[in-house]
Formats: structure tokens, C-alpha cells, sequence
């Protein structure tokens, strides 16, 4: 403010523009470093070259997307130009139905796209929630490999986990770990595909339908457990969850076993 002040007191009475003056006060002002440095900043290198790659696959991929729009619409097209069209002297009736017609084509055309389009989203959906799998098939379902070191194994370290949970008070979350791990287990051992989108029914009769009624018994109580305090909002006593822990380990061995 003071600059300025200095700077209009310095100004011819009725210029037109700032004299030379003033636009060296003001010059100078601008030529201090904290300006300088704004001047001269630039965005990191590595920041540059991330947008200029991020655009790049955006500008392809819409330019293939219109591509494909375009094929698409020219398809349309063409599949409405060999429809037969009324006469000038046609009926009322054969204009609406040809016009009945063409707007069946494209809703089943519309309706085929979006099932297509499903699909694969929730293809996609499942592959990005394999890859968050810890590594669950490379263990054995499990079971821990031999190896000059042992490592605790995802049964193992989901067993300490819900145990950590539970000892902090969150004993949904530790019955949540809990019941996660023996659905993991089950899919890593080729008996049940891991989802998490069936319901705990479907599991325990899934597993009655394949004839492995040990597997099934010793679940059953977990899946007990599990649905008082996830879906119920019921405390769970701590003899309960000891309980818990000692039947998901008897399921185990049945699962390994091949009970």
C-alpha cells in the first residue's frame, strides 16, 4: 500500500498512463524475491510429465470412444435403411407399425449394450476384489509350506487380527475377521468361491448340498456368532468369542482335513 502511494504521488496530473516514474517504483516492487520466485516457479517435472501422460490416454480413449459411437450409430443406420418403408399411398397402420418396429430394434439394441456393459463391470468389479485377496491361494489354503523360514500364514494372521480387534473393543470388526477368514479358507481350498455378496445361508447349505456335513457343523455355530453381533448389533460375551476362535479352528482342521 505504501508502494502505491509513493507510486501515484509520483504520477503526472492528468496522464494517461503511469510515468516512467512510477513504473519504476512499481517495477522495482515486483522485482523483490518472494515475487520473483513466484514468477519463476514451475510445476515438478515428474508432475508435468504424469498430467501430459493422464491426458494423453484420456484424448485416445475418447477419440476411440467416438470412434465407437460413431460405428455404432452408422450401424443403426443402416439396419433402419433396410427396413421397408410405406409408400406415399400406404396405410396409417403400416407407418406405425414400421415406426413400432425400428423403436423395438433399438430398445433391444439399448438393452443388449447395458447387459454387455454390466458384464464387464462386474468382471472388472471382481478382479479388483481378487487382487485385494492376501494372497490367499499362495499359501495353501492356509496351511503353512515348508520353508527355512516360517511365515504366519493369512489363516493365521486373521486369526491374531480379530483377536487384536476384540481385545480394542470392536468385536464386530474381530467376528467380521473371523468369519472372513473360513470363507477365504473354504475358497482357497477349492470348496466354495470366495463372495461376499452370499448370504451366510447359502454358504451353509452350499457346503450340506456337497455332503461335507463336518465342515458344515463346525461352521454353523461361527455363522451364528457372527450374525448376532454383525447383523443382530448383539454384544458378544468374551466366553463366546473364545468359543468362536476354538470352533473356527475345529472348522479348519476339517477343512484341511477334507471332513
Amino acid at each position: 500500500v505504501a508502494t502505491l502511494r509513493q507510486a501515484v504521488a509520483k504520477n503526472v496530473a492528468g496522464a494517461s498512463r503511469p510515468s516512467a516514474d512510477v513504473r519504476k517504483v512499481l517495477t522495482g516492487v515486483l522485482d523483490d524475491p518472494q515475487f520473483a520466485t513466484l514468477k519463476k516457479s514451475k510445476a515438478p517435472a515428474g508432475l508435468v510429465r504424469a498430467f501430459t501422460y493422464i491426458r494423453a490416454k484420456w484424448s485416445a480413449a475418447t477419440q476411440w470412444l467416438n470412434k465407437q459411437l460413431k460405428r455404432l450409430n452408422d450401424a443403426i443406420k443402416r439396419l433402419f435403411d433396410r427396413l421397408p418403408k410405406p409408400k406415399p399411398d400406404s396405410a396409417p397402420w403400416m407407418d406405425k407399425g414400421l415406426n413400432w418396429l425400428r423403436y423395438t430394434l433399438l430398445a433391444l439394441l439399448a438393452a443388449a449394450i447395458l447387459f454387455f456393459s454390466g458384464v464387464l463391470i462386474s468382471r472388472w468389479v471382481r478382479h479388483l476384489e481378487e487382487r485385494e485377496e492376501p494372497k490367499m491361494r499362495e499359501e495353501d489354503g492356509g496351511v503353512a509350506l515348508p520353508s527355512e523360514r516360517q511365515e504366519p500364514t493369512y489363516w493365521e494372521r486373521s486369526l491374531a487380527q480379530a483377536e487384536a480387534l476384540w481385545h480394542q473393543g470392536k468385536q464386530r470388526a474381530a467376528m467380521r475377521t473371523l468369519y472372513r477368514a473360513c470363507l477365504v479358507l473354504l475358497d482357497a481350498r477349492g470348496v466354495l468361491r470366495y463372495d461376499e455378496s452370499r448370504a451366510n445361508g447359502e454358504v451353509l447349505r452350499e457346503l450340506r448340498r456337497q455332503g461335507r456335513a463336518g465342515v458344515h457343523d463346525r461352521l454353523r455355530p461361527v455363522v451364528r456368532t457372527f450374525d448376532r453381533s454383525w447383523y443382530g448389533l448383539l454384544t458378544i460375551a468374551p466366553d463366546e468369542f473364545t468359543q468362536a476362535l476354538e470352533q473356527s479352528r475345529e472348522f479348519r482342521d476339517a477343512v484341511v482335513g477334507g471332513a
